[in-house]
């Protein structure tokens, strides 16, 4: 299967995650820290899907949208669902194991810290996330997957990546981002 598909497939389990919060979260009502239980568990579920079948670039260089599930749940579930989302793709990125799991686990805590600092922002700021600022968590998750790079264990490791996944990965990661935080801003607004 090409790289490109791949990502599609990869990037369906985060859509499918957005559009299921889209149906539980307004039944939660103001409980947050359920609602942050419930956005880390259904992101976690969405981004392990997500990894269980990705594309190998090279042996143990595994490439799917684990970053987008990440750099989501802080804004969308807090801490709580950060951490939710987060430590079981941690968890499965070095059970699988290979030359890549020091970029893998990078790109996850990146993304998730990428989030985490975006929250706080939007805290500082007193405000919820909104559309404009969807695509700011897709820069962050795009930066944080070249940021990673540099724990691959070679140069021509990096060039591989560099020649063959950049570019389709910077584009799920900013699509796929945009599109899942999209529906869960555009529910949220619609409810208010």
């Amino acid at each position: 299967m090409s790289l490109l598909l791949n990502l599609v497939e990869s990037l369906s389990f985060v859509l499918m995650a957005a559009l299921l919060l889209t149906l539980l979260l307004p039944r939660l009502g103001p409980r947050g820290w359920l609602r942050q239980i419930v956005v880390g568990i259904v992101f976690a579920i969405a981004g392990l899907c997500s990894m269980e079948d990705p594309f190998v670039l090279t042996p143990g260089v595994l490439i799917d949208s684990r970053n987008i599930v990440a750099v989501l749940s802080a804004p969308f579930g807090g801490v709580l669902g950060m951490v939710l989302t987060t430590a079981p793709l941690l968890i499965m990125r070095l059970v699988a194991g290979g030359a890549g799991v020091p970029a893998g686990v990078a790109g996850i805590a990146l993304s998730a810290i990428g989030g985490l600092c975006f929250m706080m922002l939007l805290r500082r700021q007193k405000r919820q996330i909104a559309v404009r600022d969807v695509p700011v968590l897709g820069l962050i998750a795009s930066l944080a997957v070249v940021m990673s790079m540099v724990m691959l264990p070679s140069w021509s490791v990096i060039e591989t990546v560099i020649r063959q996944a950049l570019l389709p990965m910077t584009m799920i990661n900013m699509l796929g981002t945009a599109m899942a935080g999209l529906i869960l801003c555009a529910d949220a607004e619609r409810l208010e």
